[in-house]
């Protein structure tokens, strides 16, 4: 269980970093040009929210093929 952890908190350790990259960049972007970009970049994030994520899950591997 502990060799597991250590794997499970490596990989959400990353994920976390890209998020709050990914994030950071998109805020900083919206913030530093503002107006449309702004505009645009908050109706994308809007739609990404709408949908529960299990739903958006289920969907892509449906898409995608289970491979």
């Amino acid at each position: 269980m502990l060799v597991g952890a250590r794997y499970t908190l490596g990989v959400a350790l990353i994920a976390v970093t890209i998020g709050l990259g990914i994030g950071s960049a998109l805020g900083l972007a919206a913030g530093y040009y503002g107006s449309w970009t702004d505009m645009i970049l908050m109706r994308l994030i809007d739609a990404l929210l709408a949908f529960p994520y299990l739903l958006l899950a289920i969907v892509i591997v449906g898409a995608l093929g289970q491979g």
